[in-house]
């Protein structure tokens, strides 16, 4: 099973929000440049659910950071990220079922940059098996 942040990375990628990864969308550490960049955490999170059949249940955290010019394209984007996610359910991907992603926190400023550029942060739950 691949860490979150690179199925959701695979799901964003064909999603229409004009999201390329290695161009403007990152894993794990977000670049310098450009300046409107989507970035995404893996977070820690509870150990596996062991139910009554032999495949583990993981509710996964990840967080979405996202970089742009002014804080409201910035909060724009995230939202549109975040809106486009939520609520996905029954998903395959890279071998791995997604029963649900769901928000945690809605967008918010996680802080201004050196560069005076805001970055907005949200959080979300993947459940999968």
């Amino acid at each position: 099973m691949n860490a979150v942040s690179i199925d959701i990375k695979d799901m964003l990628i064909g999603a229409g929000l004009g999201l390329s990864f290695g161009t403007n969308l990152f894993i794990a550490k977000m670049p310098t440049s450009p300046v409107k960049v989507v970035c995404l955490y893996d977070v820690a999170s509870a150990m596996p659910e062991l139910g009554i059949t032999e495949h583990q249940y993981n509710r996964d955290i990840f967080q979405c950071v996202v970089r742009d010019n002014s804080y409201s394209d910035a909060m724009t984007k995230a939202y549109q990220i975040m809106e486009w996610l939520q609520g996905k359910r029954n998903i395959q991907i890279n071998g791995v079922t997604y029963t649900l992603i769901r928000a945690l926190f809605v967008p918010y400023l996680m802080e201004w940059d050196d560069n005076n550029r805001p970055n907005i942060i949200f959080s979300m739950e993947a459940q999968r098996r």
